[in-house]
């Protein structure tokens, strides 16, 4: 009776081991029981499919990879990644256990005692259960909290993924099988298993590195996008000292000229030479025009920022309108306001220049209530669909950083990027 079920059993314990490593390795939402259950019987109905045993592996990966998607909510490369992770994991595992019990059999149990026998392979069944979540809980603790970082180094770290889940797979199902022989104490078949332990459980253990790594190149990223955000902040900051120190210059020497500036328009008057008055003072107004900023947003940064990409646009042909009613909150430093509005006004100049008229952003700021929005808006060709690239992420985790939201509205041949944090000071 056992013999019959047995099978039934050990598929079940290892497709619990999937699922288990899978939930620690993809992180995510909690998931009901009932949808936990489902999920496990779609992933213990693969184990009995008609198919050779690598495409069985192929689509009981693709099960954990929607458990991960529609149950967890997480990512679809994050999850399929996991899934694979999990897979391999599992059956390096297990084919771990099935090494151990062929070297251990022999000297275990007498080839008469059924029931010791039927025992020993429920008990390495655990094992390889126990050493499944021994190998979870160890990935688990490699990541820690840190699952939310950017999805980056999926690919090159998919193939090395991959070939452990495969190699695990064949070692199963082409060394191993349900029956455990007391016969096999010959040095050749001892040499034989030790390796294959070896093998699968340091082939678990690079899993886990591999895990590691693909943490830190993640995390490799994320400063690259941090160092890349700075040097443009230091830019704007040294553009800014620079015309600060030209407009410096020459309000000097306007406050030099302008006792003698106000003599000949004394002068003028005195005469009653009004109209020359006036052409003289339209002319000291022209002069002394160019010695502000073209835009007073309240950061000097931002000003100079405004200022570089208006010019930008001047020489492609796109005008640069700018409404700035409500200050900035203290929540968005400079180096976060940079990158927001350097991405969305680059965006927006690349998208206007192909248009054949109004070629016009709008930059907008505006407090409603208790929450400040920053709109940068343009119209486009609206031929080919929309993809977020690293500009649109840029500006999301720089939202982000600040406690704010940024969000792409997309109204027939108009695009808008939003920005909404909240606006106390």
């Amino acid at each position: 009776m056992i013999e019959a079920i047995y099978p039934f059993i050990s598929a079940g314990f290892e497709t619990a081991a999937g699922f288990i490593c899978f939930g620690r390795t993809a992180g995510g939402g909690k998931v009901s029981a009932v949808r936990r259950f489902l999920f496990w019987l779609c992933g213990y109905g693969t184990c009995w499919l008609p198919v050779p045993f690598l495409m069985r592996s192929l689509i009981f990966t693709a099960v954990l990879c929607l458990y991960g998607v529609w149950g967890k909510g997480e990512g679809g490369k994050h999850s399929f990644f996991s899934a694979l992770l999990a897979a391999a994991l599992t059956e390096l595992c297990w084919g771990a256990s099935n090494s151990a019990g062929m070297l251990l059999a022999p000297y275990v149990f007498d080839a008469a005692s059924l029931s010791s026998g039927r025992l020993f392979m429920m008990g390495s069944d655990l094992a390889a259960l126990g050493l499944s979540l021994l190998y979870s809980r160890a990935a688990q603790y490699v990541l820690g909290r840190r699952q939310e970082l950017p999805g980056a180094f999926y690919a090159p770290l998919l193939l090395p993924a991959g070939a452990a889940a495969m190699a695990g797979e064949w070692m199963v199902h082409t060394g191993y099988g349900s029956v455990l022989s007391t016969e096999r104490i010959s040095t050749a078949f001892f040499q034989t298993d030790a390796r294959l332990l070896v093998i699968q459980l340091l082939g678990a253990a690079s899993l886990l590195s591999l895990l590691h790594l693909r943490i830190k190149l993640s995390e490799i990223t994320q400063l690259g996008a941090q160092l890349t955000v700075s040097k443009q902040q230091v830019h704007f900051q040294k553009r800014y000292v620079e015309e600060a120190r030209g407009y410096y210059h020459s309000t000097r020497s306007l406050r030099h000229d302008i006792r003698n500036h106000m003599a000949v328009v004394r002068g003028l008057l005195e005469k009653q030479e009004f109209d020359r008055a006036k052409a003289y003072l339209g002319e000291m107004e022209g002069a002394s025009a160019g010695l502000s900023f073209p835009y007073a947003s309240g950061n000097p940064v931002v000003d100079v920022l405004l200022e570089e990409k208006a010019a930008l646009a001047g020489k492609r042909g796109v005008r640069l309108a700018v409404s700035f009613k409500a200050p900035f909150p203290d929540a968005a430093g400079d180096m976060e306001l940079c990158t927001i509005l350097s991405n969305a006004l680059d965006n927006a100049i690349c998208a206007c220049q192909t248009l054949e008229k109004d070629r016009e952003v709008e930059v907008k700021s505006v407090c409603q209530g208790e929450m400040w929005l920053l709109s940068v808006e343009n119209r486009f060709r609206g031929e080919t669909p929309f993809r977020a690239g690293t500009g649109i992420a840029n500006i999301r985790r720089a939202a982000a950083d600040c406690g704010g939201t940024a969000k792409i509205l997309i109204r027939e041949d108009r695009f808008c990027v939003t920005i909404l944090m909240g606006c106390r000071n």
